[in-house]
């Protein structure tokens, strides 16, 4: 299952279709994954691209060479999502966004708190993930590289929050029963509660489809569907 992205429908519809998007359509968009690292030794720079069918998984450090290195020669992504925070360009590194004030208190502390990204360890992952999307945006096809409308001037850069995605549809029951896990577990523990059993495909369409304000200039998620969520009028920084 994927949900394509504004970005993608935009595309769709400029080549002069008003249909929604098919299963050929979907298979038609290369897709790229990065788990943002940064440490200078060890390679915590997870990359998974897709292309059709065909999945290929690769780590790398913090050097372009070696992220390159693990992209399939010749993809060219139309879209690359980036697990880690992204700033507007030109925006000050220590802004203090939103939608991180937003999770780390109630009602979403418990599922899905991010932490802050603007000091310590998350102004670090903050930087890095600034470099890791100067660095990847090398690799766009040059179709995705049309002028759009875009969160990231670099092209068709969306970020991604898979452990606040999945929080966020976790039933409160058995969220509440969760066993005591190892830090970096959490979201294994999501992934085998609502993938891996295919429970996810009851909550989401099975069909791929734009998720309109939930899924907003890219900023996809579940964020909007709680009815506690009040989504501020300039959006999220």
């Amino acid at each position: 299952m994927v949900l394509i992205s504004d970005l993608q429908i935009d595309s769709l519809k400029a080549s002069g279709s008003s249909d929604p998007p098919t299963d050929q359509d979907v298979s038609a968009v290369k897709l790229m994954g990065v788990d943002v690292g940064y440490s200078s030794t060890h390679p915590t720079t997870g990359i998974a691209c897709l292309d059709g069918d065909q999945l290929c998984l690769g780590r790398a450090g913090t050097t372009w060479e070696s992220r390159d290195a693990q992209i399939p020669n010749g993809f060219q992504p139309s879209v690359i999502a980036l697990d880690g925070p992204l700033l507007p360009q030109g925006a000050d590194q220590r802004i203090r966004r939103l939608c991180e004030s937003v999770f780390i208190h109630a009602p979403f502390h418990k599922r899905c708190k991010p932490g802050l990204s603007h000091w310590g360890l998350g102004l670090e992952l903050r930087r890095a993930s600034a470099e890791a999307c100067a660095q990847f945006s090398r690799a766009l096809a040059p179709s995705a590289l049309e002028k759009r409308n875009t969160v990231c001037c670099d092209g068709p850069i969306v970020e991604a929050f898979p452990n606040a995605f999945l929080g966020v549809l976790m039933p409160e029951v058995e969220l509440l029963s969760a066993p005591k896990l190892k830090r970096g577990r959490r979201f294994d523990w999501l992934y085998e509660q609502l993938v891996t059993t295919g429970r996810l495909e009851s909550v989401l369409s099975k069909k791929p489809q734009a998720v309109g304000s939930g899924c907003h200039r890219g900023h996809c998620g579940s964020l909007g569907r709680h009815k506690d969520l009040k989504v501020p009028q300039k959006g999220w920084p």
